[in-house]
């Protein structure tokens, strides 16, 4: 059988499986077929893993429209992914058009002494509003709604799944664009009443489970490379992501076949429960999250990690990697003439399983399509389905896998760029410099990673005598990559939706702290607002409550797997407006209240930036003991 049809066989056999969701027989059929195709291809330590999860069983979903009465008066809709259940009987009552969900939406019935107790609203999406609408399911609630109908983004779409978490306070159900503005014509001529069932049965103490297997390496057996995929799915999940698994399989088949011996051990996982399975924040990526949590000694042999997640469906694809990895990508991609299909972004994403690997300070490469193109009409939707597989995107993904999988198993120094993370830091910490003046003297850190860059300039790669030789030198790169890694890549980015450079993050939270409380301190208002609107977080947090929003951060700061540094700035931000507004001169408790945050933050940057010192200095010494 030619590859290409080989993999959509793959592709075909575990869509068949169905919904596969975290917990579930037929994701843990998922599993076992992954199993018995590794044995079948000979691989070795093959097995199972199991770790505990929320599982959550879709099992109905109705929507119909009582009043008035019209000929189709069903519309199609989808349970939201970690929403909860209506009763059995389910919920029967008006329907409100609430807009985009936002306060002033909510507001604005108050104003007309509009009832909402018990309604049910109907409220379009919009993540540059609210950032994800979760928040404005739980507003909803504060305002006394009893489920949300949520608009999916697109005209077919009729589902989303994800778009609930984490955790909505209500049952909420997506329909399709053009079925939300059916309603909503319906709601401009008078009263409307419907009746929805939102059937999930969640399951606390479910089980799901990670596959293992292995090639063992002939020279280098304890360096490991990871190739890894999920299994687990929303809807039949044919991209997302039984193309990942099946690009494994290939490249597992043909490794084997190939008749050459891997200098290196490659490691394959087929994780589950990576859409959702948990009652955290980050409630995605629960399988590989147990695996690196519980293979923390085995995570120091991993040299590298490939995830495939999403990876034939659109235009093109992105290859996300934590910085060391970026030039060995775009090497790659140039000798195969593939640059026009992938784009390498240096910067990792928390959406797929390869986050767990960067936070544990592994070298990452994940490979995703282009998650703002042409994805976003199959993305987690029913329309997930093989036929709808792109046989260009599978074969050039696999190409390219197979290639750096190459390059890895037979190189002998691994190819490790120290010097583009460290040129980064240095250049950003610079433009820092001038801001943090009066604050914090950061020019020993920023001539440290100067010193760094001229030391690592040339002595990566050097020639190599033996093999013992050899693993002491990668054992260091290792070494120097994941401390860079764990120290440098934090949970930032607009709430943990993408990664971001923590230590520069801080920074910035410090320089805009000190710049509202300087503003304060001149009694202009004004200057003070647009410094607070730039940290992170408090622009969205406008178009909602103060309680709304302590109730996210909470569970983003307490709840969360990977504790991170923010400040929340929303109270101090409400108050002022309403200061500004009244023409209120006492403003002294903000003064005083942004002050301990300032020192909060400033605290936590001296913490960022001490380390940061320490890893450069003992990189630098690192990489002087290599060339000696």
């Amino acid at each position: 059988m030619l590859p290409l049809e080989q993999m959509l066989e793959y592709v075909t056999s575990i869509s068949k499986l169905g919904e596969r969701a975290a917990g579930t027989p037929e994701e843990f059929a998922a599993a076992t077929f992954v199993e018995e195709e590794f044995k079948k291809i000979g691989l070795e330590n093959v097995h199972l893993e199991a770790f505990p999860v929320v599982s959550r069983d879709y099992v109905e979903c109705r929507l119909d429209i009582l009043e008035p009465q019209v000929p189709e008066a069903n519309v199609s809709c989808a349970n939201a992914g970690t929403s909860l259940s209506t009763p059995p009987e389910g919920l029967c009552n008006e329907l409100v058009d609430a807009g985009y969900g936002t306060l002033g939406d909510f507001e604005a019935f108050e104003n007309a002494k509009s009832r909402l107790d018990g309604r049910i609203a109907l409220i379009e999406r919009n993540d540059r509003l609210t950032y994800w609408p979760d928040v404005t399911c739980r507003l909803a609630a504060e305002y006394g709604i009893s489920a949300v109908i949520l608009t999916s983004s697109l005209p077919e779409h009729t589902a989303f799944r994800k778009d609930a978490f984490p955790f909505p306070t209500l049952p909420v159900v997506y329909v399709s664009y053009r079925e939300a503005q059916r309603l909503r014509r319906m709601l401009r001529q008078g009263k409307v009443t419907v009746s929805l069932k939102n059937i999930v049965h969640t399951k606390e103490n479910a089980v799901s489970h990670n596959v293992v297997a292995e090639i063992f390496g002939s020279e280098y057996p304890d360096e490991i490379i990871a190739l890894t995929a999920h299994h687990d799915s929303w809807f039949e999940g044919a991209n997302d992501n039984a193309c990942g698994v099946a690009l494994m399989l290939h490249c597992a088949r043909v490794l084997m076949n190939s008749g050459t011996k891997s200098k290196r051990t490659i490691r394959f996982i087929s994780f589950g429960a990576e859409e959702s399975g948990s009652d955290n924040f980050f409630e995605w990526c629960v399988g590989s999250f147990h695996y690196v949590k519980t293979h923390r000694e085995e995570l120091k042999k991993i040299v590298v990690n490939l995830n495939v997640d999403d990876p034939a469906f659109g235009d093109d694809v992105e290859v996300r990697t934590t910085p060391e990895m970026a030039k060995f990508a775009q090497s790659a991609l140039h000798d195969l003439r593939l640059d026009d299909t992938f784009r390498v972004i240096d910067m990792p994403t928390t959406a797929t399983d390869h986050w767990s690997f960067v936070m544990a300070g592994v070298p990452s490469l994940n490979f995703t399509t282009n998650p703002e193109g042409p994805r976003q009409k199959i993305y987690h939707t029913q329309y997930d389905v093989a036929d709808n597989v792109s046989t260009i995107l599978l074969g050039r993904v696999s190409q390219l896998l197979l290639a750096l999988l190459e390059a890895l198993v037979s190189s002998t120094v691994l190819p490790y760029d120290l010097q583009s993370i460290s040129r980064m830091l240095g250049s950003q910490l610079s433009l820092r410099e001038a801001s943090l003046d009066g604050i914090l003297n950061i020019s020993v850190t920023i001539a440290k990673v100067a010193s760094f860059t001229h030391i690592a300039n040339g002595r990566v790669g050097p020639s190599v005598s033996s093999a013992a030789k050899t693993r002491t030198i990668n054992r260091l790169l290792l070494e120097v990559c994941s401390m860079l890694n764990r120290t440098i890549i934090g949970t930032g980015g607009q709430m943990n939706k993408d990664a971001a450079y923590s230590i520069l993050e801080n920074v910035d939270t410090l320089i805009n702290l000190n710049r509202a409380v300087d503003a304060l301190r001149d009694q202009d208002l004004g200057r003070a607002l647009v410094a607070l609107e730039l940290i992170k977080s408090s622009d969205w947090g406008l178009k909602v409550d103060c309680n709304v929003f302590d109730e996210t951060f909470h569970f983003m700061t307490e709840r969360n797997r990977y504790p991170a540094f923010y400040v929340n700035v929303l109270h101090e931000y409400h108050r002022l407006i309403e200061k500004q507004r009244s023409g209120e001169a006492d403003i002294s408790p903000e003064i005083r209240s942004l002050i301990e945050k300032r020192e909060l933050a400033l605290g936590a940057v001296k913490d960022a930036l001490t380390k940061l010192d320490f890893v450069i200095s003992k990189s630098s010494d690192t990489l002087q003991s290599i060339e000696g």
